[in-house]
C-alpha cells in the first residue's frame, strides 16, 4: 500500500538524498520504530512515508547528540555519504547500517545515560511520529 497511491518518496535528511522507499528500506525503519518506542507505537511497513523517514533520522540524531557513545555512529553515517553514481552501493550499505543500528539498540538498552537519552527523544518525538504514521 502506498501513501495516497503515489510512490512515496524517502528524502533523508542524513544522507542527502532523495530516493523511493523500497520494501527493505520500509520494514527497517518499521523496526527501527518498534524499537525505539518498544511497541506502544502503531506501525506497519505499508505507513512509512518520507515524514516518518525524517523523524526517525531526527530521533537517532538526538540519541546520538545525547550520548557520546554513538558518536562513532556519526562517523559511519558520514562514510557512508556518497557521490551519485554510488547510489545502489550506498542504499545496501544504508540498510544494512539501519538494522546494525537496531540491534545495537537492543544491546545498550540497560545503560542508564543512553536509556535516558533515548527516553527523552521518545518522548519529544512520540506524538509527531503516531501523526506522520497516520498521513497527516
Amino acid at each position: 500500500m502506498l501513501v495516497d497511491s503515489n510512490s512515496v518518496r524517502q528524502t533523508n535528511r542524513r544522507f542527502g538524498s532523495a530516493k523511493l522507499l523500497n520494501a527493505t528500506s520500509r520494514v527497517n525503519y518499521h523496526n527501527l520504530i518498534q524499537s525505539i518506542w518498544s511497541g506502544v507505537v502503531r506501525s506497519s511497513p505499508e505507513q512509512i512515508n518520507n515524514q516518518c523517514v525524517d523523524i526517525v533520522n531526527t530521533v537517532l540524531s538526538e540519541v546520538i547528540k545525547c550520548s557520546h557513545r554513538l558518536a562513532y555512529t556519526e562517523k559511519l553515517l558520514q562514510l557512508l555519504e556518497s557521490p551519485p553514481d554510488l547510489v545502489s552501493i550506498t542504499e545496501v550499505l544504508v540498510d544494512i547500517f539501519i538494522e546494525a543500528i537496531r540491534q545495537w539498540m537492543e544491546s545498550g538498552q540497560h545503560e542508564d545515560i543512553y536509556r535516558t537519552c533515548l527516553n527523552a527523544a521518545k518522548l519529544k518525538w512520540r506524538s509527531p511520529i503516531e501523526i506522520a504514521l497516520l498521513g497527516l
